[in-house]
């Protein structure tokens, strides 16, 4: 379900509405920069990826990738992760749109860990300071 404007109060940052929602909503979020080691339960990074011009609109695509990871032992648990993580993401819609690209599963040997991406983008107009 779509935000609801009067009941939704938003964070100071978008990053920080993508964290609160779904750590809301029971997934285990992690910032980028916390140090873990090897990854013992299904997590998920909420990471800043950038900012590009929409076109040639006086807007900006502020990104969003969700590193969404399960332990080496789980690789079965990833794909629900991730259709759980994405229908939680709605919840943000229309301030937070789903790119629809969602990376090639990948193994990391520090983290012994599985991993997708999700991209995300919020559209802000460009303001020239």
């Amino acid at each position: 379900m779509p935000i609801n404007p009067q009941e939704f109060e938003p964070k100071n940052s978008r990053w920080e509405d993508i964290y609160s929602v779904l750590e809301n909503n029971g997934i285990k979020v992690k910032s980028p920069t916390t140090k873990i080691g090897v990854v013992n339960e299904p997590l998920v990074f909420v990471t800043n990826s950038g900012v590009m011009q929409h076109g040639t609109f006086s807007t900006d695509d502020y990104g969003y990738e969700l590193v969404i990871c399960v332990p080496e032992s789980q690789y079965s648990k990833l794909e629900p992760l991730v259709v759980r993580v994405r229908e939680v993401m709605k919840q943000l819609y229309p301030m937070i749109v789903d790119d629809r690209n969602v990376s090639t599963s990948m193994f990391d040997d520090t983290m012994r860990a599985h991993y997708v991406t999700a991209s995300y983008t919020n559209h802000r107009k460009f303001s020239n300071y």
